[in-house]
């Protein structure tokens, strides 16, 4: 009977122990589980500013995109503007060399009527 006991004694030694184990082996895991809990809400967090940045970052994009879209249409206005005030200056030269051109010819008629009309007087002074 005492070997019965002793026997009954160790195993329910050897059991406790089992059980200890398995309890410190449970506690380990429960650990490890919030550890893995915290590390997914880091990983959630970082994935939301990121996600956040990648949001900004497309607004931005697409906003630099509508600028530059203004930027070249406005370009284009510009050159427009520049070839139509260049067209105009190309025609007001002309315009101004004709001018020139018909004022020189008033000019040598202007003179020669004047020698006419000189020469006109001079001679109702000579017949008078």
């Amino acid at each position: 009977m005492k070997s019965l006991a002793a026997q009954t004694g160790d195993a329910t030694k050897e059991i406790g122990e089992h059980i200890a184990a398995m309890r410190a082996a449970t506690q380990e895991a429960v650990n490890a589980v919030k550890g893995i809990d915290v590390t997914m809400g880091k990983v959630s967090e970082i994935s939301q500013v990121i996600d956040a940045a990648v949001h900004e970052h497309v607004a931005a994009t697409q906003q630099i995109a509508r600028y530059a879209s203004d930027a070249g249409k406005r370009t284009t206005e510009v050159a427009r503007s520049v070839s139509s005030v260049s067209h105009k200056a190309f025609e007001t030269g002309a315009a101004s060399a004709k001018v020139l051109s018909a004022t020189r010819s008033l000019s040598d008629e202007a003179h020669k009527l004047r020698g006419e009309v000189d020469q006109f007087l001079a001679e109702l002074r000579a017949a008078g």
